[in-house]
């Protein structure tokens, strides 16, 4: 099954200046045959930490507005640079657009992603024995699973936001209960997207890959990373 006979839509969150990364994506997408938007990152440089603190949008350090030793941080508050936020803003607009277009499901992935070799046999397999109510779907983390089977039901996340899939039901949840920003974009959808406790939007019929279709390159060492910075 090819990707956008599953997904309604497909997103690549990339920076506009990452050239050589989008004709890596372009020539992804004519091998693979798959049709997909580029969602033009947050660039770090322009994040003003401490705008972000005084409009109440992050959950900063000692913050007096809303964690307390009921939240993950025990009431400390949440430590986050530029680079994150950048990331977890970027997947915001991907959620918002798709919530403005009424898309029942996506794909998103990060520009510096590469697929599997086994990549079209390994999504036939997932795509034919995922649940029809899934919400949300790993198809590349940045761990690996021992299972049997080829796909799990979670009930927490994995670190890695390289690919992902996510129906409208999942997207209006994770912009909902975004701010104020307490995690980069890997560990808000854990924490407060995924998982039963803390202040999260406990999202049903979650799944991941038990194998990795999707691998993120910068991690790998294959390239640097300009979304998260780490160069």
């Amino acid at each position: 099954m090819k990707l956008n006979n599953f997904f309604e839509k497909i997103y690549v969150i990339s920076l506009l200046s990452a050239t050589q990364r989008r004709e890596s994506i372009n020539n992804l997408s004519k091998k693979y045959e798959f049709n997909f938007e580029y969602i033009d990152a947050v660039d770090k440089s322009t994040i003003k930490m401490e705008d972000l603190k005084k409009e109440k949008k992050w959950a900063y350090p000692k913050n007096d507005f809303y964690c307390s030793k009921k939240c993950s941080c025990s009431g400390l508050g949440h430590e986050l640079n530029t680079s994150q936020v950048g990331c977890q803003l970027s997947h915001e607009i991907a959620w918002r657009d798709m919530i403005k277009n009424e898309y029942k499901n996506a794909l998103i992935m990060e520009d510096d992603i590469s697929f599997h070799r086994d990549f079209e046999i390994l999504f036939k397999k997932i795509s034919s024995n995922v649940s029809k109510n899934w919400n949300f779907l790993y198809l590349g983390k940045l761990k690996n699973v021992e299972s049997k089977k080829d796909i799990i039901k979670i009930k927490h996340g994995f670190s890695g936001t390289h690919m992902y899939g996510l129906s409208i039901k999942a997207a209006e949840k994770a912009v909902n209960n975004l701010y104020p920003l307490r995690a980069a974009a890997d560990g808000y959808l854990n924490r407060f997207l995924i998982q039963r406790k803390y202040d999260s939007a406990k999202l049903k019929n979650c799944y991941a890959s038990v194998e990795n279709l999707g691998f993120n390159d910068s991690i790998d060492g294959k390239t640097d990373s300009y979304i998260d910075g780490k160069t």
